[in-house]
């Protein structure tokens, strides 16, 4: 069970296509799915506070304009699959 498990009702709703990762370099970009404005906020904090927990996440920062969660991360600890 990854860390956005309990997260996955926002991230991929309906049974959507599984979500594009892009990594390299200890640093990956992961798609999320769209989140109402009204909610990006909250939803941005909980999502960058559940990554930070992760033992191998140096940080994440949350791009809500793009639809991505950027993460640097020990690829030596973890995989960008396992985020």
């Amino acid at each position: 069970m990854g860390l956005l498990d309990p997260l996955s009702r926002l991230l991929d709703p309906g049974g959507r296509r599984a979500r594009q990762v892009w990594s390299s370099g200890g640093h990956a970009h992961i798609e999320v799915r769209p989140v109402d404005p009204s909610e990006l906020e909250r939803f941005a904090e909980r999502l960058e506070a559940k990554l930070g927990d992760h033992h191998a996440v140096h940080w994440a920062e949350a791009v809500g304009t793009v639809g991505r969660v950027v993460v640097a991360f020990d690829e030596q600890a973890a995989s960008a699959d396992e985020l």
